[in-house]
């Protein structure tokens, strides 16, 4: 699993990164072990978006956020990713019927 952080109109921060690397971290249970994430941060007028987005399974997932803060908008788009691939995990699970392997990582 790897995130790339691009940003525009920002300073690229260590703290930025790795704070992003904690956030995707926490999708790790959920995720194909080859997916890949990218992560946009720009400053536009008074407000950071955040802009994210995963591809797992031959599937894309993206979401987007807005908001003055920088982490705040991180924080926000990062758990709208994890909501995401959350459902999609559950419907996979349930639509392939139970299997042992897959209730174990929902867990």
């Amino acid at each position: 699993m790897s995130i790339t952080v691009s940003y525009r109109n920002l300073k690229p921060r260590r703290d930025i990164k790795r704070r992003a690397e904690s956030l995707y971290g926490k999708m790790e249970a959920y995720l194909d072990p080859a997916a890949s994430a990218t992560l946009l941060l720009s400053a536009e007028n008074d407000n950071v978006v955040a802009e994210a987005t995963v591809q797992a399974w031959s599937t894309t997932f993206r979401a987007e956020e807005a908001d003055e803060e920088l982490r705040t908008a991180m924080d926000k788009v990062m758990h709208k990713l994890n909501e995401q691939v959350r459902r999609f995990k559950e419907k996979r699970s349930k639509h392939r019927g139970s299997s042992p392997s897959l209730e174990s990582e929902l867990e």
